[in-house]
Formats: C-alpha cells, structure tokens, sequence
C-alpha cells in the first residue's frame, strides 16, 4: 500500500478487502459463511422487491399513457371532423359569392 498521503487506488481498497475477509473467516470461522450467505439472501430478495416495485410502476405508466392515447386520439379525431365541417362551409360560402358576383342584385329598387 502507498504512503498515508497519497489517495488509496482500487486495487489498494481490493487487496484491502480481501486482508479483511481473510480475517473475519478466521475470527469468526463459519458463522461468517453463515453470515454471509444470508447477506447474500437478503441481498436478493431485497434485487426482487426492487423488480417488482419497478414493474409496478412501469404498468401504471403504461395504463395513463394508453389512457392519454385514447384521449389524444379523440381529440384528433374531434378537430378532424370540425375542419371538415369548415371546409364544407367555406366551399358552401364560396358558392354564394359566385352567384352574387355572377347574378348581382340591383342595390336601387328604383332602377
């Protein structure tokens, strides 16, 4: 290991962890298996909770966002149908300024 100045690198902190393993499965002999195997467990089972939090969150997401679809889709389909409906008015509008140009009133009921 370098000198207490200079910063530890990871393979100081992995020749660390491995003096101190060694130790603790002397001292402690086959509890420490013991201890970690159930580390280990726990570990897991901690990793699964976890997944399936996760899951659960993403299948809430994925119901508002095909709720949201749905939504968006009618509202599409809601100004869809109103440009039409502006169209056919203005084709409509169109037609009546065609035959006012064509066939104009007389302003003066005199005439």
């Amino acid at each position: 290991m370098k000198s207490n100045s200079q910063p530890a690198t990871k393979r100081d902190l992995a020749e660390l962890e491995s003096r101190l393993e060694a130790r603790l499965d002397t001292q402690l002999g086959p509890s420490a298996k013991g201890i970690r195997e159930a580390l280990k467990a726990r570990t897991e089972s901690l990793q699964q909770v976890l997944r399936d939090f996760q899951s659960e969150i993403l299948k809430g997401f994925l119901r508002h966002h095909e709720t949201q679809n749905v939504l968006l889709r009618l509202l599409m389909n809601t100004a869809s149908v109103l440009h039409q409906r502006m169209e056919t008015v203005e084709l409509r509008l169109v037609e009546i300024e065609k035959r006012l140009l064509l066939n104009p009133r007389n302003p003066d009921p005199n005439r």
